[in-house]
């Protein structure tokens, strides 16, 4: 039986599931303006295992949010899954957290082929860490945007944007086209992960438990 364990911690939810053959059997998150992770995150794991009836021995892998996000909060997910892999000499699974925000909005939403979705990670000030997909592809990169009107006009005003995610909050009142759409209320969720990171545990696609830290990226702008 292929278990896995999910640890999301890359913004201010504190997100923990567990999956079996993909399908997740428990869900625990709580979301706090104070950064809990440190004090909640190794409780949330416990509850996974025990409200599912299995054993830690039974895990098959761990699967932790990358980044980008929050420098304490991916620290403290990292270091606790690094800690899991290692101790029960299982693998460790990377998602990044951007496609972990597109994956919960595309279970909850039908968008045309030709949409456009933004996740969305506060980066402070009027920056975002964010990406695009459409119709399952990535179109462009994780990145550090500046979210301003040059901006938008790197996208045809034809295409519907969908902006996902709790980095999305801070523009909703700002830019008001009818070709943008806000989902500032969509949580980054340990339920993102499952899909990419069972199809990586069939390919073998695992990090290296010693050497593995979380991506922090400031580096491509479209401008």
């Amino acid at each position: 039986m292929s278990y896995i364990i999910y640890i999301e911690t890359s913004t201010k939810v504190c997100s923990v599931a567990l999956s079996l053959h993909g399908a997740i059997t428990t869900l625990k998150e709580i979301k706090d303006d104070k950064y809990i992770h440190a004090e909640k995150l190794n409780l949330l794991i416990d509850e996974c295992i025990l409200d599912s009836n299995i054993s830690y021995k039974q895990l098959s892998a761990v699967a932790i949010s990358s980044g980008p996000g929050s420098f304490t909060g991916l620290r403290i997910g990292v270091s606790t899954a690094k800690g899991l892999a290692y101790s029960l000499g299982i693998p460790l699974i990377s998602v990044d957290s951007l496609t972990c925000i597109y994956h919960v909005f595309k279970s909850k939403n039908i968008v045309e082929n030709t949409d456009i979705i933004l996740p969305m990670i506060d980066a402070r000030r009027q920056e975002v860490y964010t990406m695009g997909y459409s119709n399952g592809k990535i179109v462009f990169p994780i990145s550090s945007q500046i979210i301003d009107l040059a901006f938008f006009k790197n996208f045809s005003n034809k295409i519907k944007l969908h902006l996902v995610g709790d980095g999305c909050e801070k523009f909703e009142n700002k830019f008001n086209a009818d070709n943008i759409y806000y989902y500032s209320s969509i949580i980054n969720s340990a339920a993102g992960m499952v899909e990419t990171a069972t199809k990586k545990l069939k390919k073998m696609d695992f990090e290296d438990v010693a050497y593995f830290a979380p991506k922090y990226i400031k580096d491509f702008h479209f401008n």
